[in-house]
């Protein structure tokens, strides 16, 4: 394991500080200070969801209401321990007579006679009724796993289970969680990255809860609750390392990034308590959610995702989704609730962060906050999904005065439904109209699937980012349909293939959650998209503006837009100037086989001034160089800071398909744990002209490289080697280190003191409050002995006194288990 930091202290002597602390930064008052924030911030989400998701309703009416209602009832065990822990629940079938919120969840009205669970019932509910749901899986787990680990004595737990008296709910839960064996099973049941992420975690949970009392009278199947607990815990060490060496799949997702991380965070606090215990799972979900906290501070814009998204809703409001929620009690600077209404599903998403120990270094952050002088670049590689292939998109996200810009280039086809969730590119600007969400965000697309619809990439369209520009690159092959085709014919190929192992895998598959393309009269999740596609749209490159608090004007063969104080420039690649459709800007070609598009440079009024001057600016000292756009695919520009850019479309290559949890080629009864271990794969694609990849380009003559950028890449963000460090103006101030078979995790401390008194040497460091020390002694930095017992910080200085001596001596002190 790498060593830990070390202070130089008189020459011959050092201290270190290692271990999974809370919070990172300059002071505890700023520690003190976030935290109040916090509470603040989690109060207001708390109280929304405990009364009812603000309008009385104990029972949403959400499409999934058994995982929504979960939430509600978190949050009242946050806020009104004593009521909620009340067992009563009507059996009957009357909901006038069912006590509100407490534990209806435990207990169903409408509970079958029978054990038959069918299609109709698998966990639909209204504000009326409920179903019973024998039939828990991916979205249901983490719920059940946060109550039953981290509340287990709540006395509806071990009431007899109405229909079986025999067995308590909390057995009858956990006997449903153990002997599932089809593919929705907790342990190696197979779904998108976001669902493996809350069935995994959770299963240990659960497994753990088993093991611990004793539940063994229905053994898990193939294996007992202790065998389970131990492979979901090797699973979740491999996948939290695996996150260090590529990163994650379903990246920067607003729509999945707090859905993925609600098992994490019961996870860190459920190895925290006396019957969890787990100094080593702790560790590891604290990296995970570092990890996510630190790329998402990154392109975090008024608890937004700036920037490229594998996976999102096309449709924006002021707090849209889960992971909305979760920036706003990770990041925001206040301690009011956010504005405007509640999305109360999505509110409930982020409840497992509002109630949990977790806080995301104060360096994170600060990060978040935008507390930049001048701007900054990041270059990061993001994976394939279930973590296989390294580096399979390539990503620039620029953060300016009042802006964050970033796109994103596939390997992939985005011929499937998927990749309809996918936003190339994303501009958004800081401190606009925040009650209407659209009116600070750019973006930009082709045609093919429908004009100006821009959370979908289009295949045929390939970006170029050098800081503050954006080239959007488009060339329709002239065989394009037959392309399409093509795809469409591996796509039955694909299915085929998929059908055949995953009977194999299951024995007795749960065909109800799938929801795709019929083959041999089963829904499977193969959704070939681009039949809906349209060739001669795809023509077309567009690029939307907001259409209210906007203006825009042409001048000089430049199409200029001013959205408060950001200002963009944007040429057209293919015709004499942009044209202009309402709020879209567009470049069309006349012809397939011709390169088009658009080249957009972003400035603000920090940085030129007035509009009318970053216009005279822009005409004055950039060009679009199109000399070699017939001949080479190629475009160049000159940026108003005097870089040349040249960007070169590429016609020709292979593209994928994105992983996902349709891949074939494993038939391993029961399923398979480790999904990033690459024997899943996919039909050998089509290649050649219009199968096109990455794009290359150069910057002031120097080729672009990204295949050698490290994972992350930037001034105050950095994940090389599997080590992550937030940096300051001239240190490190935090790091994470998984390059060992554990994560270590580094905080700078001030400096140590040491002095000399009457034949004694004391060694002072500051402590934080709350956490657990113990100090250590070594003489080759290689062998610790502890001197003193363990000890808690109380946010003063420990000193520890022990004889001076000739010999060099080294001290440290640990956060303790």
């Amino acid at each position: 394991m790498p060593q830990s930091p070390v202070i130089p202290l008189g020459g011959c002597v050092f201290a270190c500080l290692l271990g999974a602390l809370s919070l990172s930064g300059p002071s505890v008052n700023a520690a003190a200070d976030y935290e109040a924030g916090f509470d603040a911030r989690a109060g207001h989400l708390l109280d929304f969801l405990h009364s009812g998701w603000g309008n009385g309703q104990p029972f949403p009416n959400f499409s999934n209401a058994h995982m929504h209602y979960w939430a509600g009832a978190i949050a009242t065990i946050a806020r009104t321990p004593e009521g909620i822990l009340h067992p009563q629940v009507n059996d009957g079938d009357g909901s006038s007579s069912r006590p509100p919120r407490y534990w209806g969840i435990l207990k169903y009205d409408g509970e079958p006679a029978s054990g038959t669970v069918s299609d109709a019932n698998r966990g639909s509910g209204s504000n009326v009724s409920f179903s019973w749901n024998a039939n828990i899986f991916h979205f249901i787990f983490p719920g059940l796993a946060h109550l039953m680990g981290l509340h287990p004595d709540i006395p509806a737990w071990d009431d007899p289970h109405h229909r079986n008296p025999a067995l308590t709910y909390r057995a009858n839960y956990l006997r449903y969680v153990l002997t599932r064996t089809d593919n929705y099973n907790a342990f190696t049941g197979e779904g998108t990255e976001n669902h493996v992420n809350m069935s995994r975690p959770s299963a240990w949970v659960l497994a753990s809860e088993a093991d611990r009392l004793g539940i063994g009278g229905f053994p898990g199947q193939p294996f007992t609750a202790a065998e389970r607990a131990a492979q979901m815990r090797d699973w979740m060490l491999g996948w939290s390392q695996r996150i260090y060496e590529v990163g994650i799949g379903e990246w920067d997702s607003g729509t999945y990034h707090m859905v993925s991380l609600k098992s994490w965070l019961t996870v860190y606090d459920y190895a925290q308590t006396e019957h969890g215990w787990d100094p080593a799972v702790q560790a590891a979900a604290r990296a995970v959610i570092d990890f996510y906290a630190a790329v998402l501070a990154v392109k975090h814009v008024n608890y937004h995702i700036a920037g490229a998204e594998s996976r999102s809703g096309r449709n924006f409001t002021r707090m849209d989704n889960g992971t909305a929620y979760l920036a706003y009690l990770w990041f925001a600077d206040t301690a009011a609730a956010p504005p405007g209404s509640w999305r109360g599903n999505q509110a409930g998403e982020a409840v497992y962060a509002a109630v949990s120990s977790y806080r995301p270094p104060l360096a994170i952050v600060q990060l978040a906050r935008r507390a930049i002088d001048d701007p900054e670049t990041y270059h990061a590689l993001k994976p394939s999904y279930l973590l296989q292939e390294g580096g399979q998109s390539v990503e620039v996200v620029h953060i300016g005065p009042g802006y964050t810009l970033g796109s994103a280039n596939m390997n992939i086809g985005s011929f499937h439904a998927s990749t309809w969730q996918i936003f190339p590119w994303k501009l958004m600007v800081n401190g606009a109209n925040w009650n209407s969400f659209p009116n600070s965000t750019v973006s930009g697309n082709g045609g093919f699937y429908g004009a100006g619809i821009l959370n979908t990439r289009d295949p045929w369209m390939q970006t170029v980012q050098h800081k503050n520009v954006l080239i959007q690159m488009h060339r329709v092959p002239s065989d394009a349909s037959s392309i399409v085709s093509a795809v469409q014919s591996k796509y039955n190929e694909w299915k085929s293939s998929w059908y055949n192992d995953f009977t194999a895998r299951w024995s007795s598959p749960d065909w109800g959650g799938f929801n795709g393309d019929t083959h041999l009269g089963r829904r499977i999740p193969l959704n070939f998209q681009a039949s809906g596609g349209n060739v001669n749209n795809a023509r077309t490159g567009h690029i939307v503006f907001p259409s209210t608090g906007s203006t825009q004007q042409l001048e000089g063969g430049v199409r200029f837009v001013q959205i408060g104080n950001v200002y963009l420039a944007v040429r057209s690649i293919r015709a004499a100037q942009p044209g202009l459709t309402s709020n879209r800007i567009t470049d069309t070609a006349a012809a397939t086989g011709q390169l088009f598009g658009l080249v957009m440079e972003v400035g603000t009024a920090a940085e030129h001034g007035t509009f009318a001057q970053f216009r005279a600016a822009i005409l004055a000292n950039t060009a679009l160089d199109l000399t070699d756009r017939d001949t080479h695919n190629r475009v160049v520009y000159t940026t108003l800071a005097g870089d040349t850019i040249a960007a070169t479309y590429q016609t020709s290559g292979t593209w994928i398909e994105p992983d996902y949890d349709w891949n074939y080629g494993v038939t391993t009864p029961g399923g398979e744990a480790l999904f990033h271990t690459g024997t899943w794969r996919q039909p050998d694609w089509p290649s050649g002209e219009g199968h096109g990849r990455q794009p290359t380009w150069t910057v002031n003559g120097s080729p672009v490289d990204p295949a050698s950028w490290p994972l992350i890449d930037g001034p105050r963000l950095r994940l090389a080697n599997a080590r992550l460090e937030l940096l300051g103006d001239d240190d490190v101030l935090y790091a994470i280190d998984y390059s060992g078979s554990a994560p270590t995790f580094f905080v700078p401390v001030e400096p140590t003191k040491i002095e000399g008194v009457a034949g004694m040497l004391e060694v002072r460091m500051p402590t934080r409050a709350g956490l657990r020390y113990q100090w250590e002694t070594s003489t080759d930095l290689d062998q610790w002995s502890p001197l003193g017992d363990a000890f808690v910080g109380d946010g003063d200085e420990s000193t520890i006194s022990v004889p001076a001596s000739t010999e060099p001596r080294f001290f440290r002190a640990r956060v303790a288990p």
